[in-house]
């Protein structure tokens, strides 16, 4: 989806992510990709939710999932994930620096990034 139907870069690989629910160190993946659009990075945050709520994603439950509309976890089949959208150079990783060199910017169009760290679906929990 992101890159596809956004036109964003992207590089996906296997991660170990902290469980939000658990703070265990899980196996995941993590994406990093980089965009650019006419909008801010917020409307293109909310877009990019919508999207996922259209396809089959479910937005995670209760206050402790409510943080900022830049950051939202979301869950799908057996999979949780926290997706991040933000602009700069915020994570500091190879990928992101490897996704925002390969992007090249669309003129009239403000750059920004999505963060999406997924981990298993803790059970019986949405």
């Amino acid at each position: 989806m992101l890159t596809e139907d956004m036109g964003m870069v992207a590089e996906s690989a296997p991660d170990k992510v902290q469980n939000w629910q658990t703070n265990q160190i899980l196996p995941g993946c993590r994406v990093t990709a980089a965009g650019s659009a006419t909008t801010k990075a917020g409307d293109e945050g909310e877009a990019l939710y919508a999207r996922l709520l259209k396809v089959g994603w479910k937005r995670k439950l209760g206050p402790r999932y409510a943080t900022n509309g830049s950051a939202l976890r979301f869950r799908m089949d057996e999979t949780d994930c926290f997706f991040s959208i933000y602009t700069g150079m915020m994570v500091g990783t190879q990928a992101e620096m490897r996704v925002n060199v390969a992007f090249k910017s669309r003129p009239g169009e403000g750059r920004y990034n999505v963060l999406v760290q997924c981990v298993p679906a803790v059970e019986g929990e949405l």
